[in-house]
């Protein structure tokens, strides 16, 4: 089984325990890429922080898949520049 495979069986098994059901799957490759950017161009801790700032951020919007897309297109965009400028915490 894939990376990818396991990363979506792990999704199902989280909305079921959290209760989560009606929740737009996200696209995983874009959440991937997104704390694969914190992790190496602001700070490897950074990437759980990011991806539960992430959810947080989702939530408080309507959670929709286009809402995720939004929130992780402006995690990235600052990670970006946060390592454009060597400006890490």
């Amino acid at each position: 089984m894939d990376e990818l495979a396991k990363v979506d069986r792990w999704m199902v098994a989280l909305r079921g325990r959290l209760d989560l059901d009606g929740l737009e799957d996200p696209d995983m490759t874009d959440l991937l890429d997104t704390v694969r950017a914190v992790a190496h161009q602001v700070l490897h801790a950074g990437a759980p922080v990011a991806a539960f700032a992430a959810g947080y951020a989702v939530a408080r919007a309507d959670g929709s898949a286009a809402a995720t897309a939004r929130v992780l297109a402006e995690i990235r965009d600052l990670a970006d520049e946060t390592g454009e400028t060597g400006q890490r915490p």
